[in-house]
This record gives structure tokens, C-alpha cells and sequence, in this order.
């Protein structure tokens, strides 16, 4: 959501470098996490611990206090079932001096060995805690499946789980295609690959036992436009809208955003069949798909008192002109682009002068006054 990726780069997220670090699951533990919102919030308090102590190690700060923000996103390229997390966490931590104000240490650049070492804590943590619920069973060197039922006991997974499970495989859970994968279009030509196109296997993404953690993006402090486009990223909805068309037929093609390797570019559902897609996922009631955690945890002591917030590089609005206050932000800077291109629609012959600050009540009412 645009709001949400405004607030963040604006107000809460301070002028340091940050680090996305994605992290994907074992395919059952992704079922699992969907429908049990306890599990999902130990889960992401293992990773983030995890984390935490890397950060704290790599910024040679043992004391040091992280700050992340985490996504929970349930879709994947093709908008089908698929959690995982995309984790914004500041690159580094800060540790509060005598004087009782917070320094930055940066951490550095995770190298693969790194990775592999933050992604073998994850797994291990995670996976003793499911051995401790029963979830797992561990014999010997192999991890199995356990007790399961206390996962799946609402009265919605005869519903829920299936259109999941279906939707994690390509398939279809309802209906006469019942267990068939879903129908793709390819492109009339298959393309041959261009000898430009170059792919080199990232050392910051590593597999470890069915987890695995990318963490080779890194925002620098002053990229603060690139930081909330990847904010609207990973806020962005699971289908987008200009990808959606209507067949002569009724069916529904839904676009890709990238075609697939094997020449796909398409999905084609019945309407039954997309609602199916739909609800595998929508969460359940007072599940959190973005939670906060460290100094951006809104029970820290310092998540209004960081240094470096760019809140803080701004003047109050009741010292500063109308012509000021829409350089403040971002937000003010798109409402008021928002405004002027509004009046040009409603009102051609009104000069855009007339909205000099998208909240002044004179500009207003000089505006609605102005004939």
C-alpha cells in the first residue's frame, strides 16, 4: 500500500543503509504458518533473534539493539499460495551511549559463508521448536512430520486447506478440473536464449535444509526513493489489476509478471476457479502480515527517539508558509501533484497556482471561489 511504503520511508525508517533479507520455507511449514497465527509469530521471532545476532556480530556490537520491519507475503509470481518473509531490517544496530544517545553501527557485507551461517541458525531454531511441539520428529540425522491435527482444527479447513494446498502446487482443489494443474498459455514462439543473457548464482542466497535466505539487496542511506519503491513492492497486493482480463468465454486470464522458463506468460481459471485462487490466500481473522520488531517495535522505548529520522530534517508544519510545506515530504509532494492534476480534469480553466498547499483551507476556499 502507498501509505504504508510514504510512512515508512518518511517517518519511521532512519538514514541509515538497510538490508532486505528474504526467507522461504519448507514447503509443509508453509501450510502450517497460513493457518496456525501462533506458530507464524514464534516463527518470526525465531528468525528475527537470528538475525538480531548477526547483525550484532557483523557490526561488532554485542549489546546492540536491531530494528526490522517483516512482511508476510502468501503469494508468489503467479499468485499462487506461497509464504515467506521479506525482512527490511536496518543494516547494522544501534547501542545507547552515557549520554543516553543511540550510535549507528553498520554492519558488514554479508558474504556466503555468512549467509549460510545466519541460514543454518534459522533452521536449527525453528526446527527445535517444532521438535519441542511435537510438529517434528527428529530420528537419528533425519527430520520427519509429526503431530499435526492441533494445526488444523478450525471448523474453515475443509475449505481453506484445500484451496492451499491446491494452490501451492499449480493445481485445482474444487469442481469438475478437480486435480488438475492450472491451464497456462504459452508464447506462439518459443525463444531462444540470448547469448547477453547472463545468470550468476547470487553468494548471498543459500539453501539450508529446506530454508533458505537471500540477503544481497541493500538500500544506502540516501536512496530513499529506491527504498519506498521496494516498500510498495513488498506491500503491493497478491493480483494486479491491469493483469486481469475477461474471455469472450468467461474465463479469466490472469498476465505473469515475467513468463515463466517454460515460455508461459498466461494463467487461465474459470470464475469458480479464480475465487478458489482467492481465497487460498486471504488470511485468517487477526492474522498480521506485517509485523515490527526491535527498535521499530512499537513497545521500544526508542522507536520515536532514533537519530537520523527524516521526520527530523523537517520543520514543524505550524512554523512553516504554505508554500514551504509541500517540500516537507513525500506525501504532501504526491497529494499536491494529485491535486493540480485533479483540477485540470475538473476544472481546465483554473490555474494550478490556485492549490499552493494540497491542506491550506485559504487555498481551498480560493479555489472553489475562484469563478
Amino acid at each position: 500500500m502507498p501509505e504504508a511504503a510514504i510512512y515508512l520511508t518518511d517517518v519511521l525508517v532512519p538514514l541509515v543503509r538497510v538490508r532486505q533479507f528474504v526467507v522461504t520455507f519448507p514447503p509443509p511449514l508453509r501450510l502450517w504458518l497460513a493457518g496456525f497465527n501462533e506458530l507464524a509469530g514464534v516463527v518470526c521471532g525465531k528468525i528475527m533473534d537470528a538475525l538480531s545476532a548477526h547483525l550484532r556480530r557483523e557490526s561488532d556490537n554485542p549489546k546492540g539493539m536491531a530494528g526490522a520491519v517483516v512482511f508476510m507475503q502468501r503469494f508468489g509470481s503467479g499468485s499462487n499460495f506461497n509464504v515467506h518473509l521479506h525482512i527490511i531490517a536496518l543494516d547494522g544496530t544501534y547501542s545507547e551511549k552515557s549520554t543516553g544517545r543511540l550510535k549507528f553501527y553498520n554492519a558488514k557485507a554479508p558474504t556466503g559463508e555468512i549467509t549460510e551461517r545466519l541460514a543454518s541458525a534459522i533452521a536449527k531454531r525453528i526446527n527445535k521448536h517444532l521438535v519441542k511441539k511435537g510438529h517434528l520428529e527428529q530420528s537419528e540425522d533425519l527430520m520427519l512430520v509429526g503431530t499435526t491435527e492441533d494445526l488444523f482444527s478450525s471448523a474453515n479447513d475443509n475449505l481453506h486447506l484445500p484451496a492451499q494446498a491446491a494452490s501451492a502446487s499449480h493445481r485445482i482443489a474444487f469442481g469438475q478440473n478437480a486435480g488438475t494443474p492450472v491451464r497456462r498459455l504459452r508464447s506462439s514462439h518459443a525463444l531462444w536464449p540470448s547469448e547477453d543473457d547472463v545468470e550468476v548464482s547470487s553468494t548471498a542466497c543459500i539453501s539450508v535444509g529446506g530454508y533458505s535466505v537471500h540477503a544481497a539487496t541493500a538500500v544506502k542511506s540516501d536512496e530513499r526513493d529506491r527504498l519506498e519503491k521496494l516498500f510498495r513492492y513488498l506491500a503491493r497486493p497478491a493480483i494486479a489489476e491491469d493483469g486481469i482480463s475477461i474471455l469472450p468465454n468467461g474465463d479469466i486470464k490472469l498476465k505473469l509478471k515475467t513468463p515463466w522458463r517454460d515460455g508461459s506468460e498466461f494463467l487461465l481459471f474459470t470464475p469458480t476457479e479464480f475465487l478458489e485462487k482467492l481465497v487460498a490466500l486471504v488470511p485468517l481473522p487477526k492474522f498480521h502480515l506485517t509485523r515490527y520488531y526491535g527498535v521499530f517495535s512499537p513497545a521500544s522505548p526508542h522507536r520515536k527517539n532514533l537519530p537520523d529520522r527524516p521526520s527530523q530534517n523537517v520543520k514543524n508544519t505550524s512554523e512553516t508558509t504554505d508554500a514551504e510545506a509541500p517540500h516537507k515530504s513525500r506525501s504532501f509532494r504526491q497529494f499536491r501533484t494529485f491535486s493540480k492534476a485533479a483540477v485540470k480534469l475538473i476544472a481546465p480553466g483554473i490555474e494550478s497556482t490556485a492549490l499552493t498547499h494540497p491542506f491550506s483551507r485559504r487555498s481551498v476556499f480560493n479555489f472553489f471561489n475562484s469563478e
